[in-house]
């Protein structure tokens, strides 16, 4: 029976890992008293980078966002403010110049303009523990 119960682990892994990014620190416990975990963590070797961030106008997107140079495909971000040290996770998207909305701007306290910013990936990460045990 030992060996089901690891099949059906690693099956609710597989499953699990393609909604991670919807669920960030989310815990969850099933009926077989499998404890179910998502985390944000930073992914540096995905993607870290500093740089002058245009903040977008009035006539662009709204929401949480930025734009990346060579980003090879979107993922999600922490963005955060050397000079404020505030920081927000927002979707990345590959563009010619760095770029962020104008309400990434504003959760990191920044003007309009352009500011300096750092961005590191940020991957779901998702566990599976039996009876709750860390």
């Amino acid at each position: 029976m030992k060996s089901c119960r690891s099949c059906l682990l690693a099956l609710a892994l597989v499953s699990l890992a393609a909604c991670a990014g919807d669920r960030p620190g989310e815990v969850t416990t099933d009926s077989t008293g499998i404890e179910i975990d998502f985390a944000d963590v930073l992914a540096p070797s995905v993607l870290e980078l500093e740089g002058r961030a245009v903040v977008a106008g009035e006539d662009e997107a709204e929401g949480l966002w930025a734009v990346v140079p060579g980003l090879p495909r979107p993922e999600r971000g922490r963005l955060q403010s050397p000079e404020t040290g505030r920081a927000v996770i927002v979707p990345l998207f590959r563009g010619r110049e760095l770029r962020i909305s104008r309400e990434a701007a504003e959760a990191l306290g920044l003007e309009s303009g352009s500011a300096p910013v750092s961005i590191v990936a940020v991957r779901s990460q998702v566990r599976l523990v039996e009876g709750g045990r860390r």
